[in-house]
């Protein structure tokens, strides 16, 4: 907002009266001219903020920067001119705005759906080259071709600033691609690209491997939807192999099938750095779930793995399940993994549940619309009576397991301590009984593990004052403090078992805790670290916290 210097004026009357007040007797001329000229802005200023550019001539935008000179730094942060069908003399406008970037400060631009292409969309990529504020930019949906991905790695090769970039759902070929790969090869500020949903085929994934082999920047790579095929993939897993940036890569929707999995599995056995993996619709079956499962074994980085609609368990074929189950049992990895649209069935369900029963680190999993009637989910709950880790479970869609299948979660939670969210249905009579249930289970696992973290903290405080405090003391002599400094371990851990008065730790635990109290190196070590070392694990106390990724592109793709 401008900030205008309006001179002293002649004090207004008091009124009881809720009346409107002519200020025009009250103003100066100065005063009044100021007065018209910050309205003048202000509109000007919403208008570029709402899109309206058509209201605008390049006059206003002059004097609107012009204001801004010498004043405080404006920031137009983000705007959003998403399907508005901007004409080339709009076009114009915004280019004035970006061009006085200093001025504007504008962060994020979003111009999809606008059908840029051609020469107007050269205008914006010129003044985009020079522009140094604008981190986050939107052309997604706007028929983009390979003449304008040339002008586009322009830009790549020049700009310094831009960190992501999404031109989804455009028709860039292969020779499109090529032009984008060779301006990455010296672009080191980009994070993350989206380039889904485009006509890159086989080819094109071989530039995509040469984005991934020579950048040393980019972190987040979306190109779903490019028919890529088991070729293509071919190409990206061996880059893969070798790359130490990218963590995460979304791949859906590129019909690699079985073969492009196997691919993509070998490159899981060497790449440390992915911790993000989506692989869903792409028809990978049972043999490709086997591939990335074995694959997996020799993995330590990822975190989260969607595997939604990939004909897992068709056909009654479990081969891929067991291996993912044996992943679950003798592994750490992933933390997380969608199986949401997969057929595996009671049988495939049994396999996972056996899987879960020693499994420490498997903290989400979506098992929605995946046809489990009773006998899997009463297997599955079995295993949760014992499972010591998941933290969230979706069983949504699962039609046939009824109300008896409802019941047997519901026991299960009687004993399961650690899961914080159940997604069901409730579709039968009665569902409220079992809902208020599982409920109260799910309350009361969330107020236990509030009241361990809490605990095992003051536990912390105590013995660090016990044993560092009082060492102190011990050069006074104090025969009291000596004696209790000389206790053996074990009594010391049984005392600090014994200010556990709420019983919610176990003797290894105040065992870990009395470590890391008695070491000084540790005296900087944070809350997440500490809960880590005392439990394995660590899980935030908001249950909501995701397990993907996050950025600008949140609210048109997803991460």
């Amino acid at each position: 907002m401008t900030t205008l210097k309006l001179p002293l004026t002649r004090s207004l009357p008091t009124s009881s009266h809720s009346v409107p007040i002519s200020l025009d007797k009250y103003l100066t001329r100065e005063g009044h001219h100021l007065v018209v000229t910050y309205l003048k802005f202000n509109k000007v200023q919403k208008d570029i903020q709402e899109g309206k550019l058509n209201n605008l001539e390049e006059k206003d935008i002059d004097d609107l920067l012009g204001s801004y000179k010498g004043g405080p730094s404006h920031c137009f942060n983000n705007l959003n001119y998403d399907n508005l069908n901007l004409t080339r003399n709009e076009l114009k406008v915004l280019a004035k705005i970006l061009k006085a970037d200093k001025l504007s400060n504008v962060r994020t631009l979003r111009i999809c759906r606008n059908n840029l292409h051609g020469g107007i969309l050269k205008t914006i990529i010129d003044v985009l080259s020079n522009n140094n504020t604008v981190e986050v930019l939107d052309l997604s949906f706007n028929a983009i071709r390979d003449a304008d991905a040339k002008d586009f790695s322009r830009l790549l090769k020049k700009n310094k600033v831009l960190r992501e970039i999404a031109i989804g759902h455009n028709r860039i070929t292969a020779k499109g691609a090529q032009s984008i790969a060779k301006a990455l090869k010296v672009n080191n500020s980009l994070v993350r690209l989206n380039i889904e949903a485009n006509r890159l085929d086989i080819a094109g994934a071989a530039a995509i491997a040469d984005i991934v082999a020579y950048n040393n920047s980019l972190k987040f790579l979306h190109i779903g939807g490019n028919n890529i095929q088991a070729g293509g993939m071919a190409a990206i897993s061996e880059a893969l192999k070798s790359n130490k940036i990218l963590c995460s890569l979304s791949l859906d929707c590129n019909n690699i099938g079985s073969e492009g999995a196997f691919h993509l599995g070998e490159a899981l056995k060497a790449n440390s750095t992915l911790t993000h993996l989506y692989v869903s619709r792409n028809d990978i079956g049972n043999d490709g779930l086997q591939y990335l499962s074995i694959a997996m074994l020799s993995n330590r980085s990822l975190i989260y793995v969607d595997l939604e609609l990939n004909c897992i368990g068709k056909n009654g074929n479990m081969n891929g399940v067991k291996a993912l189950a044996d992943l679950f049992d003798r592994h750490t990895v992933p933390r997380a993994i969608n199986l949401k649209f997969n057929p595996i069935g009671d049988i495939g369900c049994q396999s996972l549940a056996s899987g879960l029963y020693r499994n420490m680190t498997l903290e989400s999993i979506i098992l929605s619309s995946c046809d489990i009637g009773l006998q899997g989910i009463r297997a599955l709950c079995d295993s949760l009576k014992e499972n010591k880790g998941l933290q969230n479970i979706s069983l949504s869609r699962n039609w046939v397991m009824g109300a008896d299948g409802h019941q047997a979660v519901a026991e299960a939670l009687e004993e399961n301590t650690m899961l914080k969210r159940v997604q069901l249905d409730y579709d039968f009579e009665e569902w409220e009984r079992i809902s208020e249930s599982i409920d109260k289970s799910l309350l009361r696992n969330h107020f236990l593990q509030a009241e361990k973290y809490s605990t095992a903290c003051r536990l912390l405080v105590l013995s660090r004052l016990v044993i560092h405090a009082t060492g102190k003391l011990r050069e006074q002599k104090s025969h009291r403090v000596t004696e209790f400094l000389d206790l053996p371990f074990e009594l010391k851990r049984n005392i600090m078992y014994a200010l556990d008065t709420t019983n919610v730790l176990t003797n290894d635990n105040c065992k870990k805790i009395l470590r890391l109290g008695s070491r000084r190196d540790n005296f900087n070590i944070s809350k997440e670290g500490f809960l880590k070392a005392v439990f394995d694990v660590y899980y935030p106390n908001n249950a909501g916290t995701p397990l993907w990724p996050t950025g600008a592109f949140d609210t048109f793709v997803r991460v």
